[in-house]
């Protein structure tokens, strides 16, 4: 025997159709907002990397462009002078010294070495390391401010 009481809601047919729609639409506009979050946020990263790129190649850009100033200055206005030239042809010890003080300052821009080199790839002197050196210069190993005396 079976029994109903009157205050049981029943379960029809129609009634379980109505709790899947409701059921998938809710899911269905679930996965949308899903959908246009991460496709948004997908947009702002790759916006944010491009920006990030573009702005560390301009800093890249500006600090080489400063150092070439730098060096340029150093060269042009220091070391390429008659009375530099010829005393380092002759190995004087005051021009030495007077390239080491050049040297020092420019190391406080981060400039490690400087090699003043011959034509031929012969070392006229070097300043590496807080020391003059006259070893010769190795191109592929290190990186610094070369002038070639022509």
């Amino acid at each position: 025997m079976i029994y109903y009481y009157e205050n049981t809601p029943q379960i029809t047919r129609m009634s379980i159709k109505r709790i899947l729609l409701i059921l998938f639409v809710f899911l269905g506009l679930n996965a949308i907002t899903f959908y246009m979050f991460t496709k948004d946020k997908k947009e702002k990263e790759e916006i944010l990397y491009k920006y990030t790129i573009k702005k560390e190649n301009s800093n890249f850009k500006a600090t080489k462009e400063t150092y070439k100033k730098l060096i340029d200055y150093a060269v042009k206005h220091q070391i390429n002078n008659p009375y530099v030239i010829k005393g380092l042809l002759k190995k004087n010890k005051k021009v030495e010294k007077y390239l080491f003080s050049i040297y020092k300052a420019l190391k406080q821009y981060s400039i490690e070495n400087i090699f003043i080199v011959s034509i031929s790839g012969e070392t006229i002197i070097g300043f590496e390391y807080n020391q003059i050196s006259h070893r010769k210069f190795n191109y592929e190993r290190y990186s610094g401010l070369v002038f070639i005396l022509s």
